[in-house]
Protein backbone atom coordinates (compact mmCIF):
# COMPACT_ATOMS: atom_id res chain seq x y z
CA UNK A 1 0.00 0.00 0.00
CA UNK A 2 1.90 3.27 -0.84
CA UNK A 3 0.76 6.23 0.70
CA UNK A 4 1.58 10.41 0.34
CA UNK A 5 3.36 12.11 3.38
CA UNK A 6 3.36 16.13 3.33
CA UNK A 7 5.53 18.12 5.28
CA UNK A 8 4.90 21.79 5.61
CA UNK A 9 6.27 24.54 7.59
CA UNK A 10 3.51 26.55 9.99
CA UNK A 11 4.76 28.08 12.75
CA UNK A 12 1.41 29.91 13.86
CA UNK A 13 -2.03 28.36 12.49
CA UNK A 14 -5.27 28.35 13.61
CA UNK A 15 -7.92 25.58 13.01
CA UNK A 16 -11.06 27.31 14.67
CA UNK A 17 -13.07 24.32 17.04
CA UNK A 18 -16.14 23.72 15.35
CA UNK A 19 -18.44 24.33 18.47
CA UNK A 20 -16.84 28.20 18.90
CA UNK A 21 -17.24 31.05 17.22
CA UNK A 22 -16.68 34.85 18.87
CA UNK A 23 -13.82 33.38 21.17
CA UNK A 24 -12.23 30.97 18.25
CA UNK A 25 -10.63 28.39 20.06
CA UNK A 26 -7.95 26.24 17.93
CA UNK A 27 -7.73 22.43 17.55
CA UNK A 28 -4.36 21.63 18.72
CA UNK A 29 -4.28 19.16 15.42
CA UNK A 30 -5.89 19.79 11.95
CA UNK A 31 -8.94 17.63 11.39
CA UNK A 32 -9.53 15.81 8.05
CA UNK A 33 -12.10 18.33 6.87
CA UNK A 34 -9.58 21.04 7.15
CA UNK A 35 -6.61 19.34 5.28
CA UNK A 36 -9.14 18.52 2.43
CA UNK A 37 -10.29 21.79 2.45
CA UNK A 38 -6.79 23.17 1.63
CA UNK A 39 -6.47 20.03 -1.27
CA UNK A 40 -9.25 21.16 -3.01
CA UNK A 41 -7.65 25.26 -3.03
CA UNK A 42 -4.50 23.38 -4.33
CA UNK A 43 -7.08 22.33 -7.37
CA UNK A 44 -8.23 25.30 -7.92
CA UNK A 45 -5.34 27.20 -7.87
CA UNK A 46 -4.03 24.09 -10.61
CA UNK A 47 -7.71 25.19 -12.22
CA UNK A 48 -8.40 21.87 -11.36
CA UNK A 49 -11.76 23.00 -10.47
CA UNK A 50 -14.17 25.83 -10.19
CA UNK A 51 -16.17 27.04 -7.24
CA UNK A 52 -15.56 26.26 -3.83
CA UNK A 53 -18.59 23.36 -3.52
CA UNK A 54 -16.82 21.82 -7.09
CA UNK A 55 -13.64 21.91 -5.40
CA UNK A 56 -14.21 19.90 -2.06
CA UNK A 57 -15.71 17.57 -4.16
CA UNK A 58 -12.70 16.93 -6.11
CA UNK A 59 -10.64 17.08 -3.27
CA UNK A 60 -13.24 14.21 -1.69
CA UNK A 61 -12.87 12.13 -4.84
CA UNK A 62 -8.85 11.75 -4.72
CA UNK A 63 -8.99 11.27 -1.13
CA UNK A 64 -9.66 8.61 1.57
CA UNK A 65 -8.28 9.63 4.52
CA UNK A 66 -6.30 12.95 5.15
CA UNK A 67 -4.81 13.05 8.74
CA UNK A 68 -2.65 15.32 10.89
CA UNK A 69 0.61 13.13 12.25
CA UNK A 70 1.07 14.23 16.18
CA UNK A 71 4.14 16.61 16.39
CA UNK A 72 4.71 19.08 19.40
CA UNK A 73 3.02 22.45 19.81
CA UNK A 74 2.12 24.91 22.14
CA UNK A 75 -1.02 27.07 22.29
CA UNK A 76 -1.69 30.88 23.19
CA UNK A 77 -4.50 33.19 23.14
CA UNK A 78 -4.22 36.29 21.21
CA UNK A 79 -6.75 39.69 19.92
CA UNK A 80 -6.84 40.53 16.51
CA UNK A 81 -7.59 43.81 15.26
CA UNK A 82 -10.01 43.21 12.44
CA UNK A 83 -11.92 45.98 10.14
CA UNK A 84 -15.68 45.46 9.85
CA UNK A 85 -16.80 44.80 6.18
CA UNK A 86 -13.83 42.50 5.39
CA UNK A 87 -15.64 39.29 6.73
CA UNK A 88 -18.88 40.75 5.82
CA UNK A 89 -18.62 41.98 2.37
CA UNK A 90 -15.97 39.90 1.56
CA UNK A 91 -13.67 42.72 0.43
CA UNK A 92 -10.36 44.70 1.45
CA UNK A 93 -11.17 48.43 1.52
CA UNK A 94 -9.63 50.84 -0.83
CA UNK A 95 -8.33 53.10 1.85
CA UNK A 96 -7.20 53.75 4.77
CA UNK A 97 -10.97 55.67 5.20
CA UNK A 98 -13.10 53.25 4.67
CA UNK A 99 -12.16 50.54 7.13
CA UNK A 100 -14.43 52.29 9.46
CA UNK A 101 -15.07 50.16 12.46
CA UNK A 102 -12.85 48.19 13.95
CA UNK A 103 -13.36 44.59 16.22
CA UNK A 104 -11.41 42.65 18.63
CA UNK A 105 -11.50 39.22 17.95
CA UNK A 106 -10.19 36.77 20.73
CA UNK A 107 -8.26 34.01 18.64
CA UNK A 108 -6.35 31.01 19.59
CA UNK A 109 -2.69 29.61 17.54
CA UNK A 110 -1.14 26.65 18.04
CA UNK A 111 2.89 27.29 17.03
CA UNK A 112 4.77 23.79 15.47
CA UNK A 113 8.21 23.69 13.83
CA UNK A 114 6.73 21.60 11.69
CA UNK A 115 3.65 19.77 10.16
CA UNK A 116 3.20 16.26 8.33
CA UNK A 117 0.13 14.77 6.75
CA UNK A 118 -0.42 11.69 6.03
CA UNK A 119 -2.81 11.32 2.70
CA UNK A 120 -3.92 7.65 1.50
CA UNK A 121 -4.62 8.42 -2.01
CA UNK A 122 -8.18 7.35 -3.94
CA UNK A 123 -7.98 8.00 -7.23
CA UNK A 124 -5.44 10.00 -9.69
CA UNK A 125 -2.57 10.42 -7.19
CA UNK A 126 -0.08 12.31 -9.97
CA UNK A 127 -3.21 15.38 -9.79
CA UNK A 128 -3.38 14.83 -5.99
CA UNK A 129 0.50 14.78 -5.48
CA UNK A 130 0.46 17.79 -7.44
CA UNK A 131 -1.97 19.29 -5.44
CA UNK A 132 -0.32 19.04 -2.31
CA UNK A 133 2.38 21.29 -3.39
CA UNK A 134 0.10 23.76 -3.40
CA UNK A 135 -1.42 23.68 0.18
CA UNK A 136 -1.64 27.32 1.10
CA UNK A 137 -3.79 27.53 4.43
CA UNK A 138 -4.51 25.42 7.37
CA UNK A 139 -7.69 26.59 8.43
CA UNK A 140 -8.04 30.50 9.33
CA UNK A 141 -7.23 32.97 6.78
CA UNK A 142 -3.88 33.75 8.42
CA UNK A 143 -2.89 30.69 8.89
CA UNK A 144 0.14 30.32 6.36
CA UNK A 145 1.83 27.10 5.81
CA UNK A 146 4.55 26.56 3.06
CA UNK A 147 4.86 23.00 2.12
CA UNK A 148 8.32 21.74 1.52
CA UNK A 149 8.51 17.73 0.85
CA UNK A 150 5.90 15.49 -1.24
CA UNK A 151 6.84 11.93 -0.92
CA UNK A 152 5.38 8.61 -2.02
CA UNK A 153 5.58 6.21 0.66
CA UNK A 154 4.88 2.40 1.30
CA UNK A 155 3.39 1.09 4.13
CA UNK A 156 4.49 -1.83 5.87
CA UNK A 157 3.41 -3.67 8.77
CA UNK A 158 4.77 -2.59 11.75
CA UNK A 159 3.30 -2.65 15.89
CA UNK A 160 2.98 0.23 18.72
CA UNK A 161 0.89 3.32 19.03
CA UNK A 162 -1.06 4.90 16.06
CA UNK A 163 0.07 8.59 16.13
CA UNK A 164 -2.82 9.99 13.92
CA UNK A 165 -5.86 11.32 14.52
CA UNK A 166 -8.60 8.93 14.54
CA UNK A 167 -12.03 8.12 15.10
CA UNK A 168 -12.39 7.89 18.83
CA UNK A 169 -14.81 4.80 18.49
CA UNK A 170 -11.35 3.09 17.76
CA UNK A 171 -9.33 3.96 20.78
CA UNK A 172 -8.67 1.18 22.74
CA UNK A 173 -6.45 3.37 25.29
CA UNK A 174 -3.06 5.72 24.95
CA UNK A 175 -2.87 8.86 25.60
CA UNK A 176 -4.78 11.33 23.43
CA UNK A 177 -6.94 14.25 23.59
CA UNK A 178 -10.87 13.74 22.42
CA UNK A 179 -12.71 16.61 20.51
CA UNK A 180 -16.01 17.04 17.57
CA UNK A 181 -14.86 17.71 14.55
CA UNK A 182 -15.47 16.80 10.60
CA UNK A 183 -14.11 13.76 8.54
CA UNK A 184 -12.74 13.83 5.01
CA UNK A 185 -16.63 13.61 4.19
CA UNK A 186 -17.78 16.49 5.96
CA UNK A 187 -19.57 14.08 8.95
CA UNK A 188 -19.26 14.73 12.33
CA UNK A 189 -17.37 12.79 14.31
CA UNK A 190 -15.55 12.84 17.59
CA UNK A 191 -11.82 12.36 17.04
CA UNK A 192 -8.41 10.87 19.15
CA UNK A 193 -6.02 13.62 18.65
CA UNK A 194 -3.05 11.60 19.88
CA UNK A 195 -1.23 14.63 21.98
CA UNK A 196 -0.72 15.04 25.54
CA UNK A 197 -1.39 18.42 27.36
CA UNK A 198 1.79 19.77 29.36
CA UNK A 199 1.90 22.71 31.80
CA UNK A 200 2.13 26.17 29.98
CA UNK A 201 0.08 24.92 26.78
CA UNK A 202 2.31 22.67 25.91
CA UNK A 203 1.61 19.68 23.94
CA UNK A 204 3.55 16.77 23.24
CA UNK A 205 2.79 13.55 21.17
CA UNK A 206 0.51 11.04 22.55
CA UNK A 207 -0.68 7.43 20.65
CA UNK A 208 -3.39 5.49 20.60
CA UNK A 209 -3.72 1.83 20.86
CA UNK A 210 -6.25 -0.07 18.94
CA UNK A 211 -7.31 -3.09 18.45
CA UNK A 212 -5.93 -5.01 14.68
CA UNK A 213 -3.12 -4.21 12.42
CA UNK A 214 -0.88 -0.76 12.02
CA UNK A 215 0.75 0.25 9.29
CA UNK A 216 4.35 2.42 9.04
CA UNK A 217 5.28 4.63 6.44
CA UNK A 218 8.75 6.54 7.74
CA UNK A 219 7.65 7.59 11.46
CA UNK A 220 3.92 7.82 10.99
CA UNK A 221 1.45 4.85 12.29
CA UNK A 222 -1.79 4.56 11.49
CA UNK A 223 -4.24 1.73 11.47
CA UNK A 224 -4.25 -1.16 8.47
CA UNK A 225 -8.45 -1.19 8.63
CA UNK A 226 -10.19 1.25 6.02
CA UNK A 227 -12.67 2.16 8.89
CA UNK A 228 -10.89 4.71 11.39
Amino acid sequence: MEVVLVRARAPLFSVRHLETYQIAVSYTMAPPSTIVGAVGRGLAIMGECSGSEDCINAARSLVLKARDVAVPSARFGVVLKRARGILEERRMPKSFKETGFFDALNREYVFAAEKLFLIVPSDNRRVLERALWHLERLGDTESLIAVYDVAVERAERCEGLVNVVVRWEVARGGGFVVQPGEDERGERQYFAFPVVAKEGGLYVPGGVKIDGGILCAGEVRFPESHDW
